[in-house]
C-alpha cells in the first residue's frame, strides 16, 4: 500500500516544541491466519517526510499465535518504531515484545 499521511505529534512535556509534518509512506502486509493451529501477522511501513528535510520513520509488527486445546491460545509479539529525528535526548527506536496465553470463543 502507499499514500500519503497527516503526523501532529503534542507533547505534555512544555520545553518540546510539537511537530506536524506531511509524509509519504510506503507499506505491505502479511496476514496467515486459520493456517492450522497457526496464525501469523507481519506489516511494515515506511514514511518520508514530505515538509521535514530528510526525516523517516518506520514501524515494524511481527506477531505469531498458535491455538492449543479448549480454545486456548498462546501469541507471541514484536514491535519496532524507528524515527531518524527524534526528539531530543531520546532513543530513535523504540520496541514491544509481548507474550499472551488466553481464551477464545
Amino acid at each position: 500500500m502507499g499514500g500519503t499521511a497527516w503526523n501532529n505529534e503534542t507533547y505534555t512535556d512544555p520545553t518540546i516544541e510539537d511537530r506536524s509534518t506531511a509524509e509519504a509512506f510506503l507499506g505491505a502486509e502479511l496476514n496467515m491466519f486459520d493456517f492450522g493451529d497457526l496464525s501469523l501477522l507481519t506489516n511494515i511501513y515506511g514514511y518520508k517526510s514530505i515538509d521535514s528535510g530528510n526525516r523517516y520513520r518506520t514501524d515494524f509488527k511481527f506477531d505469531i499465535k498458535y491455538d492449543l486445546v479448549y480454545d486456548f491460545y498462546i501469541k507471541l509479539g514484536y514491535t519496532l518504531n524507528y524515527d531518524s529525528d527524534p526528539v531530543e535526548g531520546t532513543s530513535p527506536s523504540d520496541y514491544v515484545l509481548q507474550t499472551t496465553f488466553g481464551w477464545e470463543l
